[in-house]
């Protein structure tokens, strides 16, 4: 009883240190409230990368990669690959058995090997042995004191390094008690403790001190060493006699009660104040503040119990080397608990939170199970071990919806079985529904629903009604509706015997309907198989799919939070998203949604769920999110996800210009060559590593930061000569960026030719050549000036003609030489346009020359040609004002258009372009061989764009001088509107 008390009171002293400890800590650790068996546990094999099983020491360096020491050789850990050092790779090793690993203050890796100590800084190894003045070639252990001397353990005694490349060294002779150095630990005042497999010792200044184990201490053969920060007391790992602790010189054994804590292999204390103890066959110890032990051995997930190495990185990680592999134990947003944590199966169906804090956990192939206080209890004396659907009546009692055997009532201990030979049209229960009054609906594969009250058992199907007899989901809405979701008929609402049906005829779908949540407003929303969410309000449905953002059209359960948000899972995992940016969209104020998605690389380790059940999901009573799947059941608590603060550290981990490597320790100094650059990095996060993502930027040549996702290389070619400097930044897991990362400069020198004193002597060569070239032009040029001034003249002249040639022939008709149908459709309407401005009138003359077509038959074309020329000519001789022109519109017919007249003088035109024609077509004997017809029409335009309309009433003036008798002037009005 004495020495329980004294252990006690020690821990109550160790409680007030840890705090302390835990106070400066900036990172996080385990949860320890957390079951070990509840943190996450991942395995690293030789499948993995490691270059051999057994890992027997474990070292964070302070520039965050992780190294491990095996039998076949040093590996280096970076988040995703292992990169591994040996003796053939590097021969400093002197061998592949790596004893001992310790970094020390100023950064030096320090490998212990049976050839030898190395030490590894800035990308280089060197090699230390009995020649350099250790006591030993074999390396048990190496350490630090205070005063920064580097301690090492040999199988022939200590020696500690002055960091000045000289050894000091200790052996028995000196007083130690055996010359084989199993453990070394620092003290606070400077000292250092010694384990050897004779007992303890202490070596401070110089003096080597012994101390005396009690004489009930079968053993003192010491296999490891930890000193708590205060200095005040040591644990110690002995063989055979388990934990022991040195405080006030008295020794205390612990946990002597506690099965496989005998052969203690490593002791570390994590920032939460665990203390954690590894054994050697006995497996993982956790030892709480309170004095309690908790065990990871097999039954828990750790394949192996031969425990060598415990690590804490700084996410809060605890790694653990074993003989058979390295273990990360660590704690995720999510929690999986399954046969490792004691359900009979890992696959599970259906979940129901209880009235009492119970959640209900329906498994397939196991049974129903009962979670309550971080224990699983199998439910005994069902007939069934397929569950899929749940419920629990208002008096407490649970309803089991079973696959194939029905229905059970488990009431004040009692089973009652439902089935088809009570009552129930199939025996596989998809959908359990209770109502207040104490009806129970159940939705049936193929039976359509049963429905169970204290006068019996009747069933609604399709006879009554219902869109289909496979009925998956089932709710109450709050205007005591019952919703049910059928396989692939949609969904009805039934309300006072009333079955409504929704389906792709009305809006909705076709699909399976796996979940129904009724919101607290009165609306509904709706998971389906392959057609997304729906929302149904005001007799409306709205459909969410993938295209709008929506990461899954296939919904297995619908959860809210107590913060407004829905967590739904799907056979990629689980996703949420806010229902206000669902209600936004739904209004029209936004056109897409964001959802949040957790799957292998977010930490759940099973992503596929087992299908709809009712429910496939449930929020618990402490606000715990629980989710079925294949392999068990997936437990968050969105109120409490644990995030990762600690920014990555990041690693420059090779450097290659134009192919050849160059070491990235310090700045480049590389021949330009072909301008490549190749730059592999790593950002040392742990936790979730396929989670991190980069950003980098080549000063001198990019403007800004370059999103490169998860890559972790960096190309650059066809890069100039110059000095250049590379940043590269990276963000973890949870979206926490490191503030400076990594930056390397490099510079690319230029060739001969690429230097500023060659390229200016061929700017001056250049500049007298062009000079010289620019004299000889200068003379040739103006011997050919005058020349081509003359040509130029003469060309310009000759184009001038041309082109006025050109003018002509493009406006003037061919036959008559005088402006073509072109030119009067340009002239009249700026002429029009001109009168409209001016508000004067414009006149037109249509002529024509009568019966044309029989002269031109009788006398050949070739007379109706000269007819035509003569006819133009006597027209164009009547015009004499310089505004007035004629043109020819076409065959026989002409036009002359007189701005600025009235319709007196038009008509007076009309009848002298007449006369002309008829006086110089008349023969000797005084015959008339041809005549015109002339329209004409005045107009005052009142239409800027509508000179057309002159044309018309033109030619319907002509009309009537034809029908006339022709050789004669008629006018026509224009009426404007």
């Amino acid at each position: 009883m004495k020495k329980y008390h004294r252990w006690h009171r020690g821990l109550l002293s160790l409680t007030v240190l840890v705090m302390f400890f835990m106070a400066i800590s900036p990172a996080s650790a385990l949860d320890p409230s957390k079951k070990l068996d509840q943190h996450t546990l991942n395995i690293f094999t030789t499948e993995d990368g490691l270059p051999q099983s057994s890992v027997m020491n474990l070292v964070q360096t302070k520039d965050g990669y992780l190294w491990m020491g095996t039998f076949e050789g040093l590996a280096r850990y970076d988040g995703e690959q292992f990169t591994v050092f040996n003796k053939r790779k590097v021969p400093e090793l002197g061998n592949n058995t790596i004893k001992a690993l310790f970094e020390d203050s100023h950064g030096c890796l320090w490998i212990g090997t049976p050839s030898g100590l190395t030490c590894y800084s800035q990308g280089v190894f060197r090699h230390f042995n009995v020649q350099d003045g250790l006591a030993g070639n074999s390396i048990t252990t190496i350490n630090e004191d205070k005063n920064h001397y580097v301690w090492i353990g040999t199988n022939r005694g200590l020696s500690m390094y002055d960091n000045k490349n000289h050894f000091t060294s200790f052996t028995v002779e000196n007083g130690l008690a055996d010359g084989y150095i199993s453990a070394l630990a620092p003290s606070s005042d400077g000292g250092l403790w010694i384990g050897t497999p004779k007992g303890l010792d202490r070596i401070q200044e110089g003096k080597i001190v012994h101390l005396n184990a009690p004489s009930d201490f079968p053993s003192m053969n010491i296999h490891t060493l930890y000193v708590e920060p205060s200095g005040t007391t040591l644990w110690i790992g002995i063989q055979g006699m388990g934990l022991i602790t040195l405080r006030d010189k008295r020794f205390e054994r612990i946990g002597q009660t506690e099965p496989g804590l005998i052969d203690v292999r490593v002791i570390f204390r994590d920032r939460e104040g665990s203390l954690w103890i590894g054994s050697n066959g006995g497996g993982l110890f956790s030892l709480s503040q309170t004095g309690q032990f908790s065990v990871l051995s097999e039954k828990e997930g750790l394949s192996n119990t031969s425990v060598r190495a415990v690590l804490e990185d700084r996410e809060g990680s605890l790694w653990v080397g074993t003989r058979v592999g390295l273990f990360q134990l660590k704690d995720d947003k999510f929690t999986l608990l399954n046969s490792r944590n004691g359900l009979p199966v890992d696959s599970v169906r259906s979940l129901l939170p209880g009235k009492d804090g119970t959640v209900w956990i329906g498994t397939v192939g196991g049974g129903l199970v009962r979670y309550q206080n971080d224990k699983f209890t199998t439910i005994k004396n069902l007939d069934a071990d397929f569950i899929w659907s749940l419920a629990e009546g208002d008096d407490g009692s649970l309803w089991i919806g079973t696959y194939g055997n029905g229905l059970y009532h488990l009431k004040n201990g009692h089973f009652t079985r439902y089935s088809t030979q009570n009552g129930l049209f199939n025996n596989i229960v998809r959908a359990i529904l209770v109502l207040p009054n104490g009806d129970v609906w159940v939705g049936t594969n193929g039976g359509g629903i049963s429905i169970i009250s204290k006068t019996g058992t009747r069933t609604i199907t399709t006879k009554e009604g219902l869109s289909g007899n496979y009925v998956y989901s089932l709710a109450l809405d709050q205007e005591g509706a019952i919703w049910a979701g059928t396989y692939n008929d949609g969904i009805n609402r039934i309300s006072n015997g009333e079955i409504r049906v929704f389906n792709s005829r009305n809006g909705f779908t076709n699909t399976g309907i796996w979940a129904i949540h009724p919101d607290s407003d009165g609306s509904i929303w709706i998971g389906t198989g392959n057609d997304g969410l729906f929302h149904y309000e005001n007799e409306h449905f709205q459909r969410f799919s993938m295209r709008e953002g929506l990461y899954s059209d296939s919904i297995f359960s619908i959860t809210e939070d107590g913060s407004g948000n829905f967590w739904m899972n799907c056979n990629r995992g689980i996703f949420t998203v806010e229902k206000a940016a669902l209600k936004k969209m739904e209004e029209g104020v936004r056109d897409s949604i964001i959802c949040r998605s957790y799957g292998k690389a977010e930490g759940v380790k099973a992503t596929e769920s087992n299908g709809p059940a009712q429910l496939a999901a449930c929020r618990a009573s402490d606000g715990a999110l629980w989710f079925s799947s294949i392999k068990g059941a997936i437990v968050i608590y969105p109120d409490k996800m644990p995030m990762n603060t600690v920014p990555p550290p990041i690693a420059i981990e090779s450097v290659h210009v134009n192919g050849e490597e160059y070491s990235h320790y310090e700045p480049i100094r590389a021949p330009i060559g072909r301008g490549e650059v190749e730059i592999q990095y790593a950002a040392l996060s742990f936790l979730l590593p396929d989670r991190v993502t980069f950003k980098y930027q080549l000063e001198g040549l990019d403007a800004d930061w370059v999103n490169v996702g998860h890559r972790k290389i960096a190309y650059y070619t066809n890069l100039p000569p110059g000095q250049y400097t590379f940043h590269v930044i990276a963000s973890n897991n949870d979206g926490v960026w490191s503030k400076t990362g990594q930056t390397l400069s490099i510079l690319l020198l230029p060739r001969f030719t690429q230097t500023g004193w060659f390229r200016g002597i061929v700017v001056v060569l250049i500049i007298f050549l062009l000079f010289f070239l620019y004299r000889l032009r200068v003379r040739q040029i103006r011997h050919r000036e005058h020349t081509l001034q003359i040509e130029i003249q003469e060309r310009t002249a000759e184009l001038n003609k041309l082109n006025q040639k050109l003018a002509d022939l493009a406006q003037t008709d061919g036959l008559t030489g005088i402006p073509n149908h072109r030119y009067l459709m340009h002239q009249l309407e700026r002429d029009w346009k001109t009168c409209f401005r001016d508000s004067t009138p414009i006149s037109l003359i249509f002529v024509d020359i009568d019966r044309f077509k029989q002269y031109n038959d009788s006398l050949g074309h070739q007379a109706g040609d000269v007819c035509l020329k003569k006819i133009a000519a006597m027209l164009q001789n009547e015009l004499k004002r310089p505004r007035d022109f004629l043109a020819r519109y076409g065959g026989e017919e002409f036009i002359a258009v007189l701005p600025n007249t009235e319709k007196e003088g038009a008509l007076n035109m009309a009848e002298s372009l007449r006369a002309a024609v008829a006086q110089g077509c008349t023969n000797d004997v005084g015959i008339m061989l041809v005549t015109i017809s002339l329209g004409v029409s005045t107009v005052v335009p009142l239409d800027v764009n509508d000179f057309e309309k002159l044309i018309s009433a033109a030619d319907t003036a002509l009309y009537m001088a034809k029908h006339a008798g022709r050789n004669r002037v008629m006018f026509s009005e224009i009426i404007n509107k």
